[in-house]
């Protein structure tokens, strides 16, 4: 009888270990997933986003931040590099533009920050970029948001 229970005891560790082994592979398989998350995010939004600091000079503050919140709304993308485009042909290299998050308990959102070192006729320089903001966005659950912060460069 005690030769049983130790037979049966020791066949009691491979479903123990079939399990762990199951464990392993799951996770094994999601970090995989991860792997593969990162690198889609590197290709469909760090690589435009990167492309957007280095041929138009746009800030990005916390980059990191910009990076997730464009993950989580990538159609974004689509209508952010042309606004940029209109923004620097515009505006010119006497403006500084930035993208970053505002993020508050009632809202969060991404913001294209235009930065002047006089803002005596900002509304002029806002509306067309506003106008184009509001068309390419049309229908979309999500908006990027032309504003200013009125701080001085």
């Amino acid at each position: 009888m005690a030769y049983y229970q130790t037979e049966q005891q020791s066949f009691g560790i491979w479903p123990s270990l079939i399990t762990r082994i199951e464990k392993w592979a799951s996770f094994i398989a999601s970090s995989r997933e991860i792997e593969d998350k990162y690198s889609k995010m590197s290709t469909m939004i760090a690589g435009p986003v990167s492309e957007l600091r280095q041929k138009y000079q746009v800030g990005l503050p916390n980059e990191k931040q910009v990076l997730d919140y464009l993950w989580d709304h990538p159609e974004l993308i689509k209508t952010l590099q042309p606004l940029v485009k209109t923004a620097r042909e515009s505006l010119g290299d006497q403006v500084q533009i930035l993208l970053q998050i505002w993020d508050d308990p009632i809202d969060r959102h991404l913001e294209l920050v235009i930065r002047k070192s006089s803002y005596a006729n900002i509304l002029q320089d806002l509306d067309p970029l506003i106008e184009q903001s509001v068309e390419l966005q049309r229908g979309a659950p999500n908006w990027i948001h032309v504003t200013t912060d009125y701080v001085r460069i």
